[in-house]
């Protein structure tokens, strides 16, 4: 068997490099620009005046009103005729309503899913303005 240290190169055969070479003068500093002095600026012109801006006009924004969601009346500001009002409620057929006469028929009472028709409390209620007759909110129940 060969000797190891045959196979593998000795640091005598690569010589360490030379470090590399320092400056040895100092550098020499950048030279810059005088500051110009304050004496050698123009004067300052006056400042013109600027026409004084138009007026102001505030235009009044409408907030939206919030009727709650209740299936009664309630007493609000119509936002259509700035009356204070209570508003007048009717009943409609909503999903709700189709619902209870599936679910009705579905467990085998079929000659009581038309009750649910007949029921405020199953439908959607409406919410109108007595003053002006415009619609105001639609609370669903479903």
């Amino acid at each position: 068997m060969a000797d190891q240290g045959d196979q593998y190169p000795t640091e005598k055969m690569y010589p360490a490099p030379a470090p590399p070479p320092y400056f040895q003068g100092a550098m020499p500093m950048q030279q810059y620009p005088p500051m110009p002095s304050f004496a050698e600026s123009p004067p300052m012109q006056p400042l013109a005046t600027a026409p004084p801006p138009p007026p102001v006009t505030f235009q009044p924004v409408q907030t939206p009103v919030i009727i709650p969601r209740v299936h009664e009346p309630v007493v609000i500001d119509c936002p259509h005729c700035r009356a204070k009002i209570t508003t007048s409620v009717r009943y409609g057929i909503g999903m709700m309503v189709h619902l209870f006469a599936v679910v009705l028929c579905f467990f085998g009472c079929w000659p009581c899913c038309l009750i649910p028709y007949c029921l405020d409390p199953c439908k959607d209620t409406t919410h109108e303005c007595p003053a002006c007759g415009r619609h105001l909110s639609v609370v669903k129940r479903l």
